[in-house]
């Protein structure tokens, strides 16, 4: 790969928002910046488009029933008109906090075996307590790097990564067969598990921050488990290779309520509540494949 390798950014898009023009505005000031920036968006009813042509960002529009975790990505990954060697994801509701983001996240890309890279997310200040621990635990200040032999270690958390703020090298991308099928969720992990069994690196670049808050319903959290679970039943081989999720859910959740007896003590029991909605969701999905 060349010292200063190519890059490009896309970013699935529907109906992104007042955040947008924040997202927008992030990226127009990195100090390093993409060779190309592709929004792909599944007919957005808002400003969406018509703002990152403001950019002079390209655009590409598909059907909102043809919108797919994965297979979207392989489409504008396919669909990029300049070289790239690597390929930054973000989704439309990720704020790069410095101008040095894309930079420190390509950094790792320096180490021929890492395949995948993927940055620092925090909340914003208005998140709540829940949201707050929730990217303490899985974004911790320090970086790291993971391969297959370290599932011993780590378990199911050997493959955790995100594509809301993370990049892929597009050789190994192509080398283990891209996305080759639809998925409900989890389009990282699976690309991620792939990559790892290849004999590549995971990174993970704590030095390049983005804020990320969710703020899911009951109700929503149900149905992102539910697809999660579908996931993991159409793909069995990455939990039965690396361990069930159970441990690791056990872990989060007595971490989640050690740190909201000390901020927020009042809602441990929504939280308590969340978690068995999330449990539920994923074993349903499992049960009904």
């Amino acid at each position: 790969m060349n010292e200063t390798p190519r890059f490009a950014l896309i970013i699935p898009t529907l109906d992104a928002g007042e955040l947008w023009s924040d997202v927008l505005q992030s990226i127009s000031i990195q100090s390093r910046q993409p060779d190309q920036v592709l929004i792909v968006d599944s007919g957005s009813s808002d400003d969406t488009k018509i703002l990152a042509e403001k950019y002079e960002f390209d655009t590409l529009t598909i059907e909102r029933n043809e919108f797919d975790h994965a297979l979207t990505r392989d489409f504008a990954i396919k669909k990029l008109s300049s070289p790239a060697d690597i390929v930054i994801f973000m989704t439309q509701d990720v704020v790069l906090k410095e101008a040095d983001a894309f930079k420190n996240l390509l950094a790792p890309f320096s180490d021929s075996q890492v395949a995948f890279s993927f940055g620092r997310q925090v909340v914003h200040d208005h998140a709540p307590s829940i949201e707050k621990h929730a990217r303490m635990f899985n974004y911790p200040p320090e970086s790291y790097k993971r391969s297959w032999q370290d599932k011993n270690q780590y378990g199911i958390k050997t493959v955790f990564c995100s594509n809301a703020f993370g990049a892929i090298r597009l050789s190994a991308f192509h080398e283990v067969g891209g996305y080759a099928e639809p998925l409900p969720a989890s389009e990282d992990t699976y690309i991620c598990a792939k990559l790892l069994k290849k004999g590549y690196k995971l990174a993970y670049a704590a030095d390049a921050v983005a804020y990320h808050t969710h703020l899911f319903s009951v109700l929503k959290e149900c149905k992102r488990y539910f697809r999660i679970g579908q996931f993991h039943a159409n793909q069995p081989w990455i939990l039965k290779e690396l361990g069930a999720a159970e441990g690791e859910g056990a872990r989060f959740v007595k971490s989640e309520i050690n740190y909201l007896f000390k901020n927020q003590p009042l809602s441990i029991p929504y939280a308590l509540l969340r978690t068995i909605t999330k449990f539920l969701g994923f074993k349903l999905a499992q049960l009904t494949k």
